[in-house]
């Protein structure tokens, strides 16, 4: 071939030009030395491509034509970029370069020039970073493009495409077909044969080239193409090997659900010790289990805490099977709990009508909670009889958020058709005469931590009870009639008087916690910790036998320490459902600001906090912020209880990922509506 063989380069010599030809060309071959099935193809490298554009004449690229039809006789032809500095890990630059497609042999010479030309100005002249990529173009009967990875984040394959040609999907003029889902869990799609099959594909692809992977592909009478393959720029390395941590130590071929709930709030990251303690919680004969008998329910107490990393989360369907065991979150598409079988039907039963007749005329409880928050410290209780005492005052604990919760539901159910918001009536000093619980003395001014974790040392935070009024509230109330008040009333006095003794139990989960951590850390000490903190990563056990030392608890904080930089979704789950976030203001308010991060709070100007799961240690930050924005929470977090009294807005169930708002942008929130606005 002469002067000519080096004018466009065939899969077969791409070793020897590989410094001339873009990634997206290279992967191709790659795909085929994988045995996928890839239109052919052959390149221009770099160098080609500047003669051709200096080449005022066209007689070079008269020839490189000529010789792509000899050698690669197509009926159609799809020229594309495909530039050194394109589909890099770091950037795609997808769609910034220009595409022909649908090129007849004879128009050839012209499309390439278009092509050339678009890239000549991008690159400003710099045409030596770019090279052209010759395919068979192939008509589909369906394109798509597969992230092997959400592009979010998450674990999920995403698969998007439609009837029709590619270039209309990736050009953003059509809204196209969405499917999500795990390699396990393959939906069945009639337009996408053998998809199961082919989603193993995806992932092999990604298990060879490292990394998440963009792949473009095409359906043609039933066979699939596979047309390019790029990293996933919005993935970081961390975010993608929390994916396959997530991988090895998920479930395979079983259902899962698992959320992180209030629960999670308290002790989102837990430390072996605080691990150890919510295992005692929740165990047979534990405080949860103590109260539930307490009120007619009968608790299995079977495990359904676990830690993923560092996370605490809930499996819900083994939560679930504690006292309704005859349903499950897997009989439906929504993943609610349903009724699923008939085994265990008359505990259900028994369990539902229980819970339904749990009293909230409970006088006695605050002033109990009141009087073991104001008791005095002993002199010296040693390990095991302070860990019994926190563990009978955690029955408290739990049923202050038993009762809390029930009176919550009350109350929502109650206003549900009104024009009122659930933020509103608990926000705001109620619109008549109300008697709330009294306030404790607190014996020590001291405590550190706001919650269960016992690694926790934020400055102990409390706010005095709300005591401004609502307009908004005042105004509703006076239009109600006087049968409606009469009803509504003893349901929002109980909504306010439970959700502040749930804020008491908080009090009280401190002043335990407090107690023990001075225990460990002295025991710690008298042990000869270098670090006494160490001692946060024993287990109580190992407290309570004796076997008690820094060897065994030093390896478990560098295990710790390294998975920290995993931050796992608040749903992990293996069944394909529709999830419908709901913004929820759960902290009445109104305020304006610029949305940042934890680690942004010294911006200069107002701000918005964005955070993904509402915990008290926020508190510790609220003098520096105006209003809060989170994925998860709820009207009874602590978080949102403190807010409310601080006058804080504060609204749940928003997604960054899901949302046009960005971090940085200037927003204005209502906690009482539940929206949120850029301005």
């Amino acid at each position: 071939m002469g002067i000519l063989e080096n004018l466009i380069v065939f899969p077969r010599d791409f070793d020897r030009f590989k410094e001339q030809i873009g990634k997206k060309t290279l992967n191709l071959k790659q795909l085929v030395d994988l045995d996928y099935r890839v239109p052919g193809y052959l390149a221009i490298p770099s160098s080609v491509c500047t003669r051709i554009f200096q080449d005022s004449g066209k007689i070079l690229l008269d020839q490189i034509c000529r010789q792509i039809r000899e050698e690669a006789p197509y009926s159609l032809y799809a020229v594309r970029s495909s530039a050194l500095i394109e589909d890099s890990s770091e950037k795609s630059l997808a769609g910034q370069f220009h595409t022909e497609i649908e090129v007849a042999p004879d128009q050839l010479a012209s499309a390439i020039m278009t092509v050339l030309k678009q890239a000549h100005h991008f690159l400003d002249g710099q045409l030596g970073q770019f090279s052209i990529l010759i395919q068979q173009y192939i008509i589909p009967d369906y394109a798509g493009v597969a992230f092997t990875r959400d592009p979010l984040g998450n674990r999920e394959i995403v698969l998007e495409y439609h009837r029709g040609r590619g270039e209309e999907l990736v050009s953003g003029k059509i809204k196209p077909e969405r499917l999500k889902f795990l390699p396990g869990n393959v939906p069945a799609v009639s337009a996408l044969p053998d998809l199961k099959n082919i989603a193993r594909k995806f992932r092999e692809i990604e298990k060879h080239f490292g990394f998440a992977q963009d792949i473009e592909w095409c359906l043609k009478n039933g066979t699939w193409y596979f047309l390019q393959t790029r990293p996933v720029t919005t993935i970081s390395v961390s975010q993608y090997e929390q994916c396959l941590y997530l991988d090895q130590i998920l479930p395979a071929g079983e259902n899962y659900y698992y959320e992180k709930t209030e629960i999670s709030e308290i002790a989102p990251a837990p430390t072996p010790f605080t691990w150890s303690l919510l295992e005692k919680i929740y165990a047979p004969n534990g405080p949860v289990s103590q109260v539930y008998q307490k009120y007619g329910v009968h608790y299995a107490g079977k495990s359904f805490l676990l830690k993923i990393g560092n996370e605490l989360l809930v499996d819900r369907e083994r939560e679930l099977a504690n006292y309704l065991p005859s349903y499950s979150y897997f009989s439906g598409k929504q993943l609610q709990p349903r009724l699923a079988r008939l085994s265990g039907i008359f505990k259900t039963i028994g369990n539902i009508l229980a819970l339904n007749r749990i009293s909230l005329q409970n006088d006695t409880l605050s002033k109990t909670i009141k009087e073991a928050l104001e008791q005095p410290a002993e002199k010296s209780p040693d390990f095991t009889e302070l860990l019994q005492l926190f563990m009978n005052n955690y029955q408290l604990i739990f049923e202050a958020n038993l009762l809390a919760d029930k009176a919550l539901k009350n109350l929502t159910l109650a206003v549900k058709n009104e024009p009122i918001g659930i933020a509103d009536l608990l926000g705001a000093r109620p619109p008549f005469n109300y008697e709330p619980p009294p306030v404790p003395v607190l014996p020590d001014s001291s405590w550190t931590g706001n919650a269960l974790e016992i690694a926790n040392e934020e400055n102990f935070t409390v706010f005095s009870p709300a005591i401004h009024g609502s307009k908004t509230v005042d105004s509703w109330w006076r239009d109600l009639p006087a049968w409606k008040q009469t009803w509504l009333k003893p349901v929002i006095s109980q909504a306010l008087y439970f959700t502040k003794i749930r804020e008491y139990g908080r009090w009280l989960t401190v002043k335990g916690i407090n107690q023990l951590r001075r225990e460990i850390l002295e025991q710690a000490r008298q042990a000869g910790f270098k670090t006494p903190r160490d001692a946060y990563f024993a287990e109580i056990e190992e407290l309570l036998t004796g076997n008690f030392s820094e060897k065994n608890c030093r390896p478990r904080k560098i295990i710790f320490e390294k998975q920290s930089q995993f931050h796992f979704p608040s749903r992990l789950t293996n069944i394909c459902h529709e999830e419908k976030k709901q913004l929820q203001g759960v902290s009445a308010g109104v305020a304006g600001g610029q949305l940042v991060t934890l680690d942004q709070l010294d911006a200069p100007g107002d701000k918005i906090l964005y955070t993904k799961t509402l915990t008290p240690d926020l508190t510790a930050y609220f003098d520096q912020i105006k209003g809060i924005v989170s994925e998860e929470g709820g009207l009874l977090s602590h978080l949102a209880i403190m807010a409310r009294e601080n006058k804080l807005p504060v609204i749940v169930g928003f997604s960054l990922s899901d949302s046009k708002i960005k971090i940085g942008d200037r927003l204005r929130i209502d906690g009482n509506t539940g929206t949120i606005s850029n301005g």
